[in-house]
């Protein structure tokens, strides 16, 4: 099996899996038993579910070209860093599949493209940090996840919810595309 077929196959049972959780997820509660708070954080849980496959839906419908090399995806809100970080990376040989400032599009791409690597942030828009990573560790456990933290006391969290590496705002977008790039090296 050639990496392309087995990259396509990851990819499917990803997208199988998800779709498989998300109708239990939805189907296992029932709105009258909950109290008012709880249906606000069902009908929240099911807007977020509902972007995810608006994300993996375009996404497996678009045509795009088989790259080489390690291949991230960069959730975070702060353009000038992204800018930045997309330019170290692909100066270093990485490919930046894409950039979002939403979790429930890191996930969605995450889902599809399979990539190597995703980076995130604490605060996303409709997601947590927090809660992109227990979905890829449980849709893309084969992507490493990293993060950036705008100080040191939310490294902690990150790192005991899956997060191999987490970075303080204080390291710059050239020396976190080095680590990396090197992360993704060995």
């Amino acid at each position: 099996m050639t990496q392309v077929q087995s990259a396509g196959s990851c990819r499917e049972s990803a997208v199988l899996d998800w779709r498989v959780a998300r109708a239990a997820e939805v189907q296992s509660v029932d709105p009258k038993t909950l109290t008012r708070e709880q249906r606000m954080d069902l009908d929240r849980r099911a807007q977020v579910l509902d972007r995810v496959d608006e994300v993996v839906t375009s996404r497996l419908i678009r045509d795009v070209p088989v790259t080489t090399g390690p291949r991230v995806v960069l959730a975070h809100r702060q353009e000038w860093f992204v800018t930045k970080l997309r330019v170290a990376l692909e100066g270093r040989g990485v490919v930046v599949l894409d950039t979002v400032s939403d979790g429930a599009d890191a996930v969605g791409t995450a889902i599809v493209e399979q990539p190597d690597l995703v980076l995130i942030e604490p605060v996303l828009a409709r997601m947590s940090g927090i809660e992109v990573l227990r979905d890829l560790q449980t849709f893309v456990p084969a992507t490493r996840c990293v993060a950036q933290v705008a100080h040191e006391g939310g490294v902690r969290a990150l790192l005991d919810a899956g997060a191999v590496a987490v970075w303080p705002r204080k390291v710059t977008p050239a020396q976190m595309a080095a680590e990396i790039a090197e992360m993704l090296s060995a």
